[in-house]
């Protein structure tokens, strides 16, 4: 792992990640803000929405998802 604020888990076809990012304005005696992102990637799930692109929902970068 290159950094200790990733957490990853491959098995099979499937890899889990989950990343920690802290904020760049965290101070001592304040407030601490962190941010969690998971990412789950499956070969399977792949190939299926590739087989079938009218079931699924369009990829958006932003993160969010477009319906």
């Amino acid at each position: 792992m290159k950094s200790r604020h990733t957490l990853e888990r491959r098995t099979g076809g499937r890899r889990e990640r989950v990343i920690l990012q802290s904020s760049m304005s965290n101070r001592t005696g304040g407030e601490v803000r962190i941010r969690s992102v998971l990412n789950v990637r499956d070969d399977d799930l792949r190939a299926w929405r590739r087989a079938n692109p009218r079931l699924t929902a369009p990829y958006v970068p932003s993160g969010g998802v477009s319906l």
